[in-house]
């Protein structure tokens, strides 16, 4: 059986694609504040989280998560840029784009501002992935042009290579070949003016890919054949291992089975013995889908599930999908369209987008086809019943038949109408508790609000009114010092001390209107009542608080500090009640025109298609919040995964106090 053509992006592309490994050990400027110990720890992390990054991701984001916090204590430069360089890669790998793409923009603006022109040129590789995956090409393509800029500008000649593979890459998969060939033949080109063995090979290879994705397999061969003799020579296995597997696909598509089998076999115990886990996945799906060509579907499902088993260890969501379209075939080559139909909708429920037309009908194809020969299978069981057994009998077991499947109908039917009036009932009971929770905290801001108000009238009529009426007394008593140097000594002694009175009273007064005037925000500023804040909810011992602080060297004003404070207080809020999370970190990040806010818990998460039904007064709260300072705000969470808020406001000139 011969499968369909697939597009570049899908796992098939994949094998083809070269992965260029880059080097994170990077050099950077560090700040003259952090002392060599410190560095050398954070530096040692920075070397874990990079082995782990692939086969351990939570244990990198962990890490990870770390360096930025003991960096941005330290202010050391280095370790925030790769931090955040870090998340971002991995938060894009689990699907969470908004953040990863937050993170990535951050160490981007870091490496800039220090001058590390090789980091931010690492960086642009990843954020461009992070553009594509969102639908954002162009952004992506011009992304990839400033990495190659700032290559460049580091005098580089490897990183200008890899950004010229990259290049040709893209162009690839968005069907520019004449782009595409031009970036391949530069990178190719200055790798053999520098004798650079690898930039050759990789060249070689970007070739082969190129000539593969437009159906000239013979070219391709050839090219991936000149890759493996090179990379020979510098004896790197897991690139031995990539060509084999390339070569394999070049004579799978050319119709010799055979050589394309020994090349994978060649490529899986490369593989096995690097204990390169993504690696041997890819190769195990690539023979899978070999023996399905050749009409071996037991051996292809075998090895589909292997594959399957190993991407979703990696998270691997995209190729994990894939899996599961390529077992709905090889189940529907064996006439199991039961296993077939579940194959395809976990392939679809992972695609996370509505059916179209064409899958609505393979789907409807295979449930007929099922239900066909179940049919049929009845009416041959029915025939030959009738065959040995009187009318009588058939009579009653028609009746039976009928009888069970009436039952069993009832059953699921009642079953299903309990689950789902319980599940009315439980969203109706929560939509209740959420509008008295609403209600609650919208009556305490009023109160609030109206204190304030009422504290600020005393404090303009005790100021304006019998401030200015103890003023005038002052005076009055003030034209009348003149004279008292003719009345008498006592006279003159009771006027002094009621003068002094008035001089008090005016001062308390004055005092009376300055605390009146002043609220914990206003008076202290939103760190100090955020560090409060914090403080009382670890008092509580119901989750662990940890607070950031990064730029707020200055206090922004009041009307901006109370309102970011009471959208903190309704974050915490939602966190307690709903999260059951053990650990928050809130970080508030200043930089010269923005104050930009996260509130990270590890919590149970949110599920996409609840969120809107679960969070949604308290969302749309947070956002008119936010868009009352001119900000935004928003929320990226998973199941089991955690939530991460984000609190994004614009800063003006006037708006950051001393």
């Amino acid at each position: 059986m011969m499968m369909k053509n697939q597009p570049f992006n899908n796992i098939r592309g994949l094998g083809i694609k070269i992965v260029i490994s880059f080097s994170l050990i990077l050099f950077y400027g560090s700040s003259s504040a952090i002392s060599i110990s410190d560095s050398l720890k954070i530096d040692s992390l920075i070397d874990r989280a990079y082995d782990l990054q692939v086969y351990d991701p939570d244990s990198a984001y962990t890490i990870a998560q770390e360096i930025y916090t003991l960096s941005l204590k330290k202010n050391y430069t280095r370790g925030i840029g790769y931090a955040a360089y870090r998340l971002g890669s991995i938060l894009n790998r689990w699907g969470k784009n908004d953040s990863a793409l937050l993170y990535l923009n951050q160490s981007l603006e870091i490496r800039k501002k220090s001058n590390d022109f090789v980091g931010a040129s690492y960086t642009c590789v990843e954020l461009n992935y992070v553009q594509q995956e969102i639908g954002e090409i162009d952004s992506a393509y011009h992304t990839l042009l400033n990495g190659l800029k700032y290559a460049i500008s580091a005098s580089d000649s490897h990183l200008i290579i890899s950004l010229y593979y990259e290049l040709g890459h893209f162009n690839v998969t968005y069907r520019d070949s004449a782009k595409a060939l031009e970036y391949y033949q530069l990178g190719v080109k200055l790798s053999e003016q520098i004798s650079y063995v690898e930039g050759e090979f990789l060249g070689s290879s970007g070739l082969g890919n190129f000539y593969y994705n437009y159906g000239d397999y013979d070219e391709a061969l050839n090219y991936f054949l000149l890759a493996d003799s090179r990379i020979r020579r510098s004896k790197d296995r897991a690139r031995k291992a990539i060509c084999a597997n390339n070569i394999a696909l070049c004579y799978e598509a050319l119709g010799d089975p055979e050589m394309a089998m020994a090349y994978y076999t060649s490529a899986l115990e490369e593989n096995a013995s690097l204990g390169a886990f993504d690696q041997i996945a890819l190769v195990k799906f690539n023979m899978a889908v070999l023996w399905l060509n050749i009409n071996k579907p037991d051996t292809a499902i075998s090895l589909l599930n292997e594959a399957l088993f190993m991407f979703q260890e990696m998270r691997d969501i995209a190729n994990s999908a894939r899996c599961y379209e390529f077992l709905s075939e090889a189940y529907a080559s064996k006439h199991d369209f039961l296993d077939a139909y579940h194959a395809h909708v976990r392939f679809s429920n992972l695609n996370d987008s509505l059916l179209n037309v064409e899958k609505v009908n393979s789907i409807a194809k295979m449930r007929t086809k099922y239900d066909l020969e179940t049919k049929e299978s009845q009416l041959a069981l029915l025939e030959q019943s009738n065959k040995t057994k009187t009318a009588q009998r058939n009579f009653l077991l028609a009746g039976s038949i009928v009888l069970l499947l009436s039952i069993a109908f009832l059953v699921f039917f009642f079953v299903n109408r309990f689950r789902i009036a319980k599940k009315n009932q439980a969203l109706a009971n929560e939509k209740i508790d959420n509008l008295l929770q609403d209600q609650e905290i919208r009556t305490n801001n009023a109160m609030i609000e109206a204190q304030e108000y009422e504290r600020q009238r005393i404090a303009s009529d005790l100021h304006d009114r019998l401030g200015g009426m103890l003023a005038t007394i002052k005076l009055l008593f003030g034209s009348l010092e003149s004279k008292l140097d003719e009345q008498k000594q006592e006279s003159l002694q009771r006027y002094n001390k009621a003068n002094k009175l008035i001089d008090e009273a005016v001062k308390e007064v004055r005092q009376i209107s300055h605390n009146l005037n002043t609220g914990v925000v206003a008076s202290f500023g939103l760190v100090m009542a955020a560090e409060e804040l914090c403080e009382s909810i670890n008092k509580s011992e119901i989750v662990k608080v940890k607070m950031l602080v990064y730029g707020m060297e200055n206090r922004l004003e009041s009307i901006v500090a109370i309102e970011i404070y009471r959208m903190l207080q309704e974050i915490f809020n939602n966190i307690l009640k709903h999260a059951r999370a053990k650990n928050v970190t809130l970080q508030i990040n200043k930089t010269e025109n923005e104050l930009r806010i996260t509130v990270e818990d590890d919590g149970i998460g949110i599920d996409p298609e609840k969120k809107n039904k679960k969070m949604g007064m308290g969302l749309i709260s947070l956002n008119n919040r936010a868009k009352k300072l001119h900000g935004t705000y928003h929320i990226d969470s998973m199941p089991y995964k955690g939530t991460i808020s984000i609190i994004e406001i614009p800063l003006k000139a006037d708006e950051q106090n001393d």
